[in-house]
């Protein structure tokens, strides 16, 4: 088994990445619901992948903590995860609140909305080290990301003795 995930993949496919989604019309290589958890075939590979990736599919998971623990798990020591997701914080986001918007706050195939600060905490609670988390949009990049619209995550399950 290949030993990179692409979680929630839709159309952003990698040859190198089990890619899975829950839409069978991307063709993914495991059609699933990730709302239920991970795939059996992929909790039965404790301490496997060396990458975990998850591009915009953070916010539709109604259990995205039962996911952020179970990604934690089938993460080999010093594997990496990665997430980006809309900044519920960010300046457009604000700005667009003062001026009444609040569709930024409700998409109906967001379950939840994510900043930051929330991300981090997260993962923290799933058992991540080393979390960085920075503004993901083309204009804001290089800024603090409560000045982003969206927002990377990179974290790492860190090695738990000298022999991992």
């Amino acid at each position: 088994m290949k030993k990179a995930l692409n979680l929630g993949c839709g159309r952003k496919q990698f040859p190198d990445f089990v890619n899975i989604d829950i839409d069978k019309e991307v063709n993914p290589d495991i059609v699933w619901d990730l709302n239920k958890g991970l795939p059996l075939e992929i909790l039965k590979k404790k301490n496997y992948f060396e990458e975990i990736i998850m591009f915009e599919s953070i916010e539709h998971l109604q259990n995205f903590q039962k996911i952020l623990l179970q990604c934690f798990e089938a993460l080999k020591p010093n594997g990496k995860i990665t997430i980006t997701t809309h900044n519920y914080r960010g300046l457009m986001h604000r700005i667009k609140a003062l001026k009444g918007d609040s569709s930024i706050f409700w998409n109906f195939s967001h379950v939840i909305c994510f900043t930051d600060v929330i991300l981090k905490k997260e993962l923290e609670f799933a058992g991540f080290k080393d979390i960085v988390v920075k503004g993901n949009s083309f204009s804001f990049k290089y800024l603090p990301p409560q000045f982003s619209g969206n927002i990377k995550a990179i974290a790492i399950k860190e090695a738990t003795n000298q022999n991992e």
